[in-house]
Order: structure tokens, then sequence, then C-alpha cells
């Protein structure tokens, strides 16, 4: 029972709770958003919303080729955190934007059997850019 007590209070003491309500408070938004929208559009305009984003989600992980990830994992052991932090901007950005650009090529084939939800592909491909 001490660790647990000792484990809460180092927790405490990082700032964890801030960290744990700012994500409750991140989810409860993006569900008042969600139901917002879900409101407001039509029942097809949602539909291809959702079509385009059960394409891009996937791709959410190749966003950026894991840049991020090496900056979490070898910023701390380096003395050349500007360094590394710059590299990975850079290439973490050309390589979203090269993502970006090859769905922009492919909407209109990846988007066979819902025509108009090729728009709405190329429009959420954009989330790759702001995610990375």
């Amino acid at each position: 029972m001490n660790k647990l007590s000792v484990f809460f209070a180092q927790f405490k003491k990082r700032g964890g709770i801030e960290v744990v309500f700012s994500a409750f408070g991140t989810k409860l938004i993006s569900l008042i958003v969600s139901i917002m929208i879900a409101r407001t559009l039509s029942t097809e305009d949602f539909g291809l919303i959702s079509y385009a984003l059960m394409i891009i989600i996937p791709l959410i992980p190749l966003s950026g080729l894991g840049m991020d990830f090496i900056l979490l994992r070898y910023g701390a052991l380096t003395e050349f955190k500007s360094n590394l932090s710059i590299y990975t901007l850079k290439h973490g950005t050309l390589y979203s934007f090269l993502l970006i650009c090859l769905i922009f090529i492919l909407a209109d084939v990846i988007a066979v059997e819902h025509k108009d939800s090729a728009f709405f592909i190329k429009l959420t491909s954009f989330l790759l850019f702001w995610i990375s």
C-alpha cells in the first residue's frame, strides 16, 4: 500500500492530475462537437465524411514516418536536442506532405464506390499534416 501512495504522490507532483483532466476534457469536447456535427449535416454528408475518415485514420501512424517518436525517444538522451528537433520537424513535415500529395492523386481511385467522397478524402487528408 505504501508503494501505491508514493506512486500517486509522485504522479501528482509531476502534474499527472492536470494531464488526466486535460485528456478527459479533450474527449468531452470531441464528443460534443461530434454530436453538433451529426445534427448539422445531412445523413448523406455525414456518411461521406465518415467514409473519408475511415480511409484517412488508418494512415495516421504513417504521418511523419515516426519522426515525433524519434524526438521523444532520443531527445532526452542526446545533447543535440535542438538539432534533433529541427531534423525531425523538417523530415516529418516532408513525409506528411508527400503522403497528402499521394492521397490527393489517389483520392478519385480510392473513392470508386462513392464518387462524392473524393472531395472529403482530400479534405480530411490534411489531418495527417496537423497530427504529425
